[in-house]
């Protein structure tokens, strides 16, 4: 096993963006939605590919591939913004899976080493917790999510 971490730029050449996403980024999408996502959410999985492209675009976005020799073992794509209300950068997570723990554990390592080229002070992990709470008068609890904080460094 021959881990590698890969910052993916955004693509100067669509051809090679449309084959990364053909290749490595939607089978683990999918392999995630159908672990996690489908459960938690109750939603079919469908792809956003004009907000994804939008945000890579701008350079608002993310993209991190854990390889195994050259075969796509992990994901990570996450959000790089300012909050409106005070001043930091953060990289929001809004997707990390890996096909193992050493393969996510890998990531976010890695997500951490090259901090200073991504510019973000904090990193923002939101946890799925689903927990029960009363429902606002008119409107139906689907879930809640917490978000956890962690200062870069």
């Amino acid at each position: 096993m021959a881990l590698q971490y890969k910052y993916i730029e955004r693509p100067k050449d669509a051809n090679v963006c449309i084959e990364l996403l053909e290749k490595d980024i939607m089978p683990l999408l999918t392999e995630h939605w159908d672990k996690y996502g489908k459960d938690f959410y109750g939603r079919p999985f469908i792809f956003n590919i004009e907000a994804f492209a939008n945000l890579w675009l701008v350079s608002g976005l993310v993209v991190v591939v854990a390889y195994d020799d050259d075969k796509a073992v992990g994901l990570f794509i996450g959000i790089l913004f300012t909050p409106m209300m005070f001043n930091t950068r953060v990289l929001q997570v809004e997707t990390c899976y890996g096909k193992s723990d050493e393969v996510e554990r890998g990531i976010y390592n890695y997500i951490e080493s090259i901090g200073s080229i991504l510019g973000y002070d904090e990193l923002w992990v939101s946890n799925d917790t689903n927990k029960d709470s009363d429902a606002k008068t008119g409107k139906t609890n689907i879930g809640k999510f917490e978000m956890t904080r962690y200062r870069r460094g």
